[in-house]
């Protein structure tokens, strides 16, 4: 098994096949398979990579993905009263869980473009998810037909939810020839262990043995951004976090994930959040 390829069982043998994950879970592992997932986080706080997106997640995140999506997400244990610990419930299944029915009725239409649309990521709030993290956790305690007809309600009322919006960027393409799945997997897995050191483009493409013009090429294909965007991406959502998990200051939020420069700290806060440093945590805390 490469380590960018999670392989699982064939849902499509048992229409759905649910799975528990309630470790410590600090770690990186950036996978994709060839199967829809909704994951659920009962418990855990840290840092969600889907596709081209970097960001923060904590107890409650709903996302339902499209097969070939790469994703992980990464528990930090550093955070008050977390330890790193992770829990999870993810059900996946595959294109035709519902055999050709599902391709051509009228009444599977919402269905269809739920499944289309998930090739981005879908990410679920407001009444969706406090409704469907209930039905999550209850399918837990069923078999045969009535965890089927639970699954079905679920999908039926994400197809038909307004509270949600897409992850990853438009024009991002997930698939990757394979020669690229171990590379991308080393370089993404050093990144996020190394983000708050001083490490540079030149270090990341020795890593894998490229120059850096054909180095920065293929992250650019692969992730949809440069390797500075990327990594500027990462360091302000380790920062958000620490400024809303902690009572660290400013300044010490912005050194210890890998900015050197305070000015430079904020003007990215600002380009990125659209907002500064001080006012994102005020307005967190007011609410």
């Amino acid at each position: 098994m490469k380590p960018v390829y999670g392989k699982i069982d064939d849902p499509d043998q048992s229409f759905f096949l649910i799975k528990k994950t309630d470790k410590p879970r600090p770690e990186f592992l950036w996978h994709f398979h060839h199967a829809f997932e909704l994951n659920l986080v009962i418990k855990g706080a840290g840092t969600r990579f889907i596709g081209d997106h970097i960001g923060l997640f904590s107890d409650g995140d709903l996302v339902l993905m499209g097969p070939e999506l790469p994703h992980t997400w990464c528990s930090d244990p550093a955070l008050p009263d977390r330890e790193g610990v992770y829990t999870s419930l993810a059900i996946q299944f595959g294109v035709r869980f519902l055999g050709d029915s599902l391709q051509t009725d009228p009444e599977w239409h919402h269905v269809r473009q739920l499944m289309r649309r998930a090739v981005r990521g879908i990410s679920f709030g407001g009444k969706t998810r406090e409704v469907v993290t209930s039905q999550i956790v209850r399918m837990t305690d069923l078999s045969g037909p009535a965890r089927l007809q639970c699954f079905l309600g679920i999908v039926e009322m994400l197809a038909h939810s307004e509270s949600h919006h897409y992850i990853a960027s438009p024009d991002y393409v997930p698939a990757l020839p394979s020669a690229d799945e171990t590379r991308i997997d080393k370089v993404c897995t050093w990144i996020n262990k190394n983000y708050s050191e001083d490490i540079t483009l030149q270090e990341a493409a020795g890593l894998v043995n490229m120059s850096v013009s054909a180095f920065s090429r293929f992250i650019k294909r692969s992730l949809g951004k440069s390797f500075t965007d990327y990594l500027i991406e990462l360091r302000l959502s380790q920062a958000c976090k620490l400024l809303l998990e902690t009572d660290v200051s400013i300044s010490e939020a912005a050194y210890s994930v890998g900015f050197n420069n305070l000015s430079n700290f904020n003007r990215r806060f600002l380009e990125r959040k659209k907002v500064s440093p001080r006012l994102f945590r005020q307005r967190y805390h007011q609410h």
